[in-house]
Order: C-alpha cells, then sequence, then structure tokens
C-alpha cells in the first residue's frame, strides 16, 4: 500500500478496527499508536513528544527497524515503556527490547512455539530475560490489564 494512504488494523485485542496514519516527519503526538512508518523510513520517538523519520542505514535488512524505534522510546520513557515482540522473521526487535529492559521498562515477548514465524520472538528471548513468554490471548489480557492500573501521573 502507498505510504500516503490510511491504514486500517483489525484489532483483535480490542474487537474494534482502528485507522493508521503514516508519520510525516516531525509529528508531535501525546498518543502515537495510531502512527506506521512509511516504507523505508526508521521511525523514532522524540522529546515532546513527536515522532520523527530516518533514512539511515538498514538494521537486519530492515527499515522501518523496531530496535530502533524501541531504543528511542526506551531513551524517551524509560519504565513507563510497555515494548512486546511478536512473530517475525529476522532479529530485528531483538536489541530494541534489550534496551526496554534495561531501562526499567516493561518486556513482553510472544510465546515462540504459537508465532507464525518464530525467529523475532527466539532471538528476543536470546538476548536476555524478559518480564512475560505469553500466547497471544494472554499478551491480550495482559494489555488489558494494564490498561485498567491507576495512572500514577
Amino acid at each position: 500500500m502507498h505510504a500516503s494512504r490510511t491504514r486500517r488494523l483489525d484489532r483483535s485485542l480490542t474487537g474494534s478496527q482502528v485507522a493508521l496514519l503514516p508519520v510525516q516527519h516531525d509529528l508531535h503526538c501525546s498518543f502515537c499508536a495510531d502512527s506506521f512508518a512509511p516504507p523505508d523510513y526508521h521511525l523514532l520517538l522524540d522529546a515532546g513528544p513527536s515522532l520523527s523519520l530516518s533514512a539511515d542505514e538498514l538494521v537486519h535488512f530492515s527499515r522501518p527497524s523496531i530496535d530502533v524505534l524501541f531504543e528511542s522510546a526506551a531513551d524517551q520513557y524509560g519504565a513507563r515503556l510497555l515494548g512486546i515482540i511478536l512473530t517475525g522473521g529476522n532479529q530485528d526487535g531483538a536489541a530494541g527490547l534489550a534496551a526496554v529492559r534495561r531501562r526499567g521498562g516493561v518486556t513482553v515477548v510472544q510465546e515462540p512455539s504459537e508465532a507464525q514465524v518464530p525467529l523475532m520472538p527466539e532471538s528476543a528471548l536470546k538476548e536476555g530475560p524478559v518480564d512475560f513468554v505469553l500466547p497471544l490471548e494472554r499478551i491480550a489480557a495482559l494489555l488489558r490489564t494494564l490498561g485498567q492500573a491507576p495512572s500514577d501521573k
């Protein structure tokens, strides 16, 4: 799909459709979950918070790279960040999830035996310990539980 179009994500976690928009450079956002990286750009979370794009080198043959996004998000949010690695065909995301863990964030990995392509979850687990290794249904339940937790703001 062309990057200028809106994507729709069928959310099995919420049971609803969510409209996703491609990020434009330096997009200021208070909650950026409705955005995605356009093809051939890394997505970074900067101070503000804002989303920015980078055409830096490929990471694990990927651009956008999960590692780049998670590492930048860990720098901004530290212990307030939740990183999740799901099914995937390379080790992208493993180093980024480790950065989330080092900064005190919560880390979740899909149970590799249930992943359609287990390389990404396996790579994340080889990188170091994580807080949760769960099947998709339990990840969804965890997210619902965290969404109901009282805020300390």
